[in-house]
């Protein structure tokens, strides 16, 4: 009988011991998620009074101007100079081939121009945006009055409009065309050896001091483009 007493006497403190580190961990528990909530609590409010500080900060972003375009210019001068290595190769197998078969092909000789450089723009620079010398360059036109606003601007590239590439290419092409049959056709006739109160004599000086302001622009504009790498051509100031 003494030794059963004594065995349950025993086996009742471990009883206790076992029930303690059990509540222990219920209010540990109790007490983690009840600072886990006061934290959450605390990050929703910062959050919330942070809201019209972020709302301001999106609306002022629209303000920034964009960041410059910075494009290499040795890139732009070989996508340049591979076009017109390009043409230049063209234009010789064009007049191997016509020299065969009409020995007057030279009166026809701008004309043929333009419609090689037609064909080139049409499926170069009309139908990717870009040359075939600016392609192997990986360089291509965008349309910079959608990049002149605020950072998100700046995301993608926006090409040219259909309109621009139209406008582009009879600027180049047919503008190119007409101011050399035009030289060609007052050469011909012999405008500057007319008297000097002569109209024809009037239009071909007028010809003279137009050329001779284009080719000052052309310096003008080369030497800006070697200062900011933007414009190669004066024509590109309207892409």
């Amino acid at each position: 009988m003494s030794a059963a007493s004594t065995k349950t006497t025993e086996q009742k403190p471990a009883t206790v011991n076992n029930a303690q580190p059990e509540n222990a961990i219920l209010v540990q528990n109790n007490n983690v998620a009840s600072a886990s909530e006061s934290e959450s609590a605390f990050w929703k409010n910062d959050w919330i009074r942070a809201q019209n500080t972020l709302s301001s900060i999106r609306r002022s972003l629209a303000s920034f101007p964009s960041p410059p375009l910075r494009i290499l210019r040795v890139s732009q001068l070989d996508a340049d100079l591979l076009d017109t290595e390009l043409f230049a190769m063209l234009k010789e197998q064009l007049w191997q081939a016509f020299s065969l078969l009409d020995p007057y092909y030279k009166r026809y000789e701008l004309e043929l121009m333009a419609i090689m450089q037609f064909i080139l723009y049409r499926f170069s620079i009309y139908e990717t945006g870009a040359s075939f010398g600016a392609q192997l360059q990986n360089l291509k036109y965008r349309n910079e009055k959608m990049h002149s606003g605020g950072l998100q601007s700046t995301a993608n590239d926006a090409p040219l409009s259909k309109m621009r590439r139209v406008l582009f290419g009879l600027f180049t092409i047919g503008g190119q065309y007409v101011w050399a049959k035009v030289n060609r056709l007052v050469t011909a006739f012999s405008w500057g050896d007319l008297a000097e109160n002569d109209p024809r004599k009037i239009f071909w000086k007028s010809l003279q001091k137009l050329e001779h302001l284009y080719y000052t622009s052309a310096l003008i504009n080369f030497l800006v483009f070697l200062y900011d790498g933007r414009h190669l051509s004066q024509l590109s100031h309207s892409s």
